[in-house]
């Protein structure tokens, strides 16, 4: 994700120091442990979310082409390569992006690329994505976060960078014409509250607006650090590397919490591990077949899904 940002924040048009420290968001992002049922993060991988990582990364390759597109370069074998792995990864961040990318139809220009990019993307990932589709009235009925949760989209770590991500609204006013791609991701991921229950975890816009939120006050930090070396003004210098450090805090106070959580997760030495491989051995014992993990629909409706 650290090089996929990079490389994003870039293409945006911004200069190395924005795209360094975007990485340094990037990785705060990687460390966060407020949630990691949903994807995006280090603890998320550990329990087997590893593929949402991966398609968020290839997401961020797929909109930084945009960007390149947006400012009128020709990038429609990187767009549709880049679209095609991420929606072989997963479905999720593969819609994001696609609607995130959807601001390029209003530029002509942009326009022919960006729809051909979807229709072979979608056409080279289809031996995998219309079997997925079809059969998805077999999945696991995960009903996580239905509800609008303030704490969720704030937690503990973003608070405290808070101030910085307010004062990046004034010092990239100037800039917002670089940022469409990452707005449209924040609003993306704010609008998957909206969606029908029942369709996906909203959760799973959780990691997008984190990444939003943890970049943009990035990029608000590169931009007074900039303006304040320029200026020879020492004390909001030193005020927004402040902010700076702060990120670098958040990152290195998480990643001991992610170090000792993941020890547990793949040791092993889970309180509740026990229980755990007891159903282990039962399912064991049962005739080959699949088991519905986390399944919550009642076998009635997976009997009708199925004779449907």
């Amino acid at each position: 994700l650290p090089p996929s940002t990079y490389l994003f924040v870039r293409s945006s048009g911004f200069g190395r120091l924005y795209a360094a420290c975007a990485v340094v968001a990037a990785v705060a992002l990687v460390s966060l442990t407020s949630q990691y049922v949903f994807g995006g993060n280090v603890l998320s991988s550990v329990i087997g979310e590893y593929s949402y990582s991966l398609a968020f990364a290839f997401a961020l390759i797929y909109l930084s082409r945009v960007a390149r597109v947006l400012r009128g370069e020709r990038h429609t074998v990187a767009l549709t390569l880049a679209l095609a792995a991420t929606a072989l990864s997963h479905s999720i961040p593969t819609l994001f992006a696609v609607l995130a990318s959807a601001i390029a139809l209003a530029r002509r220009d942009a326009r022919r690329q960006v729809l051909l990019s979807w229709i072979v993307a979608f056409g080279l990932s289809a031996f995998w994505a219309l079997p997925f589709l079809v059969r998805s009235r077999f999945m696991g009925d995960i009903n996580w976060l239905y509800d609008f949760e303030l704490l969720k989209l704030l937690p503990l770590p973003i608070l405290m960078i808070l101030p910085w991500t307010l004062a990046a609204l004034l010092v990239l006013r100037a800039q917002f014409g670089k940022l469409a791609l990452l707005i449209a991701l924040a609003a993306v991921a704010l609008l998957s509250y909206l969606v029908p229950h029942g369709l996906f975890a909203q959760g799973r816009g959780l990691p997008v607006w984190h990444f939003a939120v943890y970049v943009w006050t990035a990029l608000g930090i590169a931009a007074g650090l900039q303006a304040a070396w320029r200026a020879q003004r020492r004390l909001y210098f030193t005020v927004w590397a402040s902010g700076l450090f702060m990120l670098i805090g958040v990152s290195a106070i998480q990643s001991d919490i992610v170090h000792k959580r993941s020890g547990e997760l793949l040791s092993g030495d889970a309180p509740d591990m026990a229980e755990y491989q007891s159903l282990r051995a039962r399912i064991a014992q049962l005739p080959n077949g699949r088991v519905h993990w986390e399944y919550r629909r009642t076998n009635e409706e997976l009997l009708g899904a199925r004779l449907a």
